[in-house]
């Protein structure tokens, strides 16, 4: 697959800190944090990303990440689950992977069996049919964790993604949209249940 065919990009995120993405756009996690926001990002995971070195970078939280898929096993925690009027996917488009710096993680970037390559030669080394399968469970945890690890594969930008890479929100219900719309969200919105697995 080359950039062509990858139609849109996905941030997950929560609406109530959509107004501040929309004037400084998607932060790396060390420039989000100097601002106010919240997070839905899990503490386990963010200290084992902390750790991590950008093969011909730097440290992944000076990236923004980005997802090929935002129906995935993140989305599947009880916690995102149970919170879905309150969260918003921002579709981002493709171009982003243009930018100077950019990386591929050829799974979720905070397991250890994860590589990162420069793009555009990232993408070949991506496994798209297990990115965009709707299923990840098996009986084989092996098989299971390798499943989970593939259908996270991301891209990381370095430092920030401007926002006017943003084309449209995904909800999961009319609740969230109304709340997307009180942030000043003009974009498109889309309400796509299934992505939420609602």
């Amino acid at each position: 697959m080359n950039k062509r065919e990858v139609q849109e990009l996905f941030y997950i995120t929560l609406i109530c800190n959509v107004g501040s993405i929309l004037k400084q756009g998607i932060l790396c996690h060390n420039l989000a944090r100097r601002i106010k926001h919240v997070t839905i990002a899990s503490k386990d995971v963010q200290i084992r990303r902390s750790n991590r070195i950008i093969q011909g970078g730097g440290r992944l939280h000076d990236y923004a990440n980005l997802y090929f898929n935002a129906r995935n096993p993140m989305m599947y925690t009880d916690e995102i689950k149970n919170n879905h009027q309150n969260l918003c996917v921002l579709s981002i488009h493709p171009n982003v992977m243009e930018k100077a710096g950019v990386a591929i993680a050829d799974g979720n970037a905070a397991c250890d069996f994860t590589s990162f390559y420069p793009y555009p030669d990232g993408l070949s080394k991506l496994n798209f049919e297990r990115i965009y399968t709707e299923i990840w469970n098996d009986s084989d945890r092996i098989k299971k964790d390798e499943n989970t690890r593939l259908i996270m594969a991301e891209v990381l930008v370095p430092e920030r993604i401007d926002p006017s890479y943003i084309l449209k929100a995904y909800v999961s219900c009319n609740e969230a949209k109304f709340k997307l719309m009180d942030q000043n969200f003009e974009l498109p919105v889309v309400i796509k249940a299934d992505m939420f697995f609602q």
